[in-house]
């Protein structure tokens, strides 16, 4: 019997797998279990709790999903599932409740997260639940986008004692939505020239997504782009696809790709990974390095 919560690694996060150290430790456990013999905790001895490291903090996310166009319900849980768990990364997934009226059941755990992922399309929340947002970006909490998370809270014409937030957007990822330029074309992105850990690993050529082009100009001066992307059948139109706004100390990542079929693109899982990475302070994997978990 090996006691696993007794025992430490010489794991280098900044090796493969590129995960941090607490989780160097419970790979290396995983593999003795498959393949030497079983671990059992120090409390089977001793009696109270599992010990813990200081240093081993799991950083939270919360995902808020309300989206019915676009399927996040589905795909943003498998995608982190695959993605962030095994990195130690703890994910809640906060859904709408059934008949999609804008109550979302687990919201209120909210305080206890580290940074929330956005996928909501023009919903109103109660009082008690905007609050909960705002209390968390007043905190200056990370928070990321997803696709229509620029307009997560333009509800129109919100149902009494519900609340809308119009300015979302402009206020909190320094965006401008403006509409879309229509449902067909795809949208052609490349990487901007900028030395950023969000865009480690991404290729330098156009990357082809199905989402239609959004309409985001006039972002804020706090705004740092990342991503610009084009219409397939108008090369001349370009907008913005992705960027960071660290207006304040908050970090604030967005980008407004996300249908079912780019997360099949190994390019926008790998943003995905890089951006909540970044925004809760873990190291970003380096170019070249395998992002999910190798058999």
């Amino acid at each position: 019997l090996l006691l696993r919560d007794l025992t430490d690694t010489m794991y280098n996060p900044r090796r493969r797998p590129y995960v941090p150290h607490a989780i160097g430790t419970e790979l290396m456990l995983e593999h003795v279990e498959k393949f030497w013999c079983p671990t059992i905790s120090s409390a089977s001895f001793l009696g109270g709790e599992e010990f813990h490291f200081r240093e081993d903090r799991r950083p939270r996310v919360l995902f808020l999903i309300g989206d019915e166009e676009y399927k996040t319900g589905e795909t943003i849980p498998a995608w982190a599932g695959k993605e962030l768990a095994w990195r130690g990364v703890r994910c809640d997934f906060v859904q709408e409740a059934a008949g999609g009226q804008g109550e979302f059941p687990g919201l209120e755990n909210l305080p206890a997260a580290d940074a929330i992922f956005v996928s909501l399309k023009r919903r109103s929340l109660s009082p008690e639940q905007m609050a909960l947002i705002k209390t968390h970006l007043d905190a200056d909490k990370p928070i990321l986008g997803l696709r229509t998370a620029s307009h997560a809270f333009g509800a129109k014409n919100p149902e009494p004692g519900r609340l809308a937030w119009d300015t979302f957007d402009r206020d909190v990822f320094g965006g401008h939505y403006e509409n879309h330029y229509g449902k067909g074309p795809a949208t052609l992105a490349r990487v901007l020239p900028a030395a950023h850990a969000i865009l480690r690993g991404l290729p330098t050529n156009e990357i082809r997504f199905v989402s239609h082009l959004y309409k985001c100009r006039d972002l804020a001066p706090t705004t740092t782009a990342l991503l610009t992307g084009r219409l397939e059948d108008k090369p001349e139109i370009t907008e913005p696809v992705a960027w960071i706004n660290t207006n304040g100390t908050r970090r604030a990542f967005y980008t407004s790709l996300g249908s079912p079929e780019d997360f099949e693109q190994p390019a926008f899982r790998r943003l995905l990974l890089n951006a909540v990475l970044w925004s809760v302070g873990q190291p970003v994997p380096p170019e070249g390095a395998a992002t999910a978990r190798q058999p």
